[in-house]
């Protein structure tokens, strides 16, 4: 059985190599899109983690909760980055 974690990271690899910007809702579509196929052509689920129907689509949580995690340590890098600038600026 697959792990939906490593369907996303094969999606994000291909999305990096085309140069195709994706977000976690596109993301999660894709899973599930992939899901949905493999599941009508093999006539058995791709993974067995739930999908879930949210309010804009559908969602694996375990995917959902990694790219989380992922935006806040970006964000943090973010804001290093800012203040080392803003210092630098104030040195000069």
């Amino acid at each position: 059985m697959n792990n939906p974690l490593d369907i996303s990271a094969y999606i994000i690899e291909l999305s990096q190599k085309t140069g195709e910007p994706i977000t976690n809702m596109k993301l999660q579509k894709l899973v599930y899109y992939s899901f949905a196929w493999y599941a009508a052509e093999k006539e058995t689920p791709l993974f067995e983690e739930e999908i879930l129907a949210w309010q804009y689509g559908p969602v694996v949580l375990s995917i959902y909760r990694l790219i989380k995690i992922m935006e806040q340590i970006q964000l943090k890098k973010l804001e290093k980055e800012i203040l080392r600038l803003l210092m630098n600026l104030q040195s000069h």
